[in-house]
């Protein structure tokens, strides 16, 4: 059975229920972006693109590995857009320093 995710959001999400279209569309990208989040981590090979540091060598509490948008456009979930970084890199790419 193929999974049919206007089928889903319509029997399961509250918010289909209340006609609430802007909740429902945020929910929609949030899916999306959870999808696309898998894809970007396996093709940069669950490993930070400035640092080289690997998913398994991170820190749990303190380091994980985000997903950085380019554009900074979190709405913008594009394949290129996208780029696998440790907590660490991601925050001095936000103050500037890449």
């Amino acid at each position: 059975m193929e999974f049919n995710s206007k089928e889903y959001n319509k029997k399961y999400h509250r918010d289909w229920q209340k006609r609430n279209p802007d909740k429902l569309k945020g929910y929609i990208d949030t899916l999306q972006f959870d999808g696309m989040k898998k894809i970007i981590l396996k093709r940069d090979n669950y490993r930070c693109q400035i640092c080289g540091i690997k998913e398994k060598d991170c820190n749990q509490e303190k380091e994980r590995l985000c997903i950085h948008h380019y554009d900074e456009d979190k709405k913008n979930n594009g394949y290129w857009n996208l780029l696998t970084v440790c907590t660490a890199c991601h925050r001095l790419i936000h103050l500037g320093f890449f």
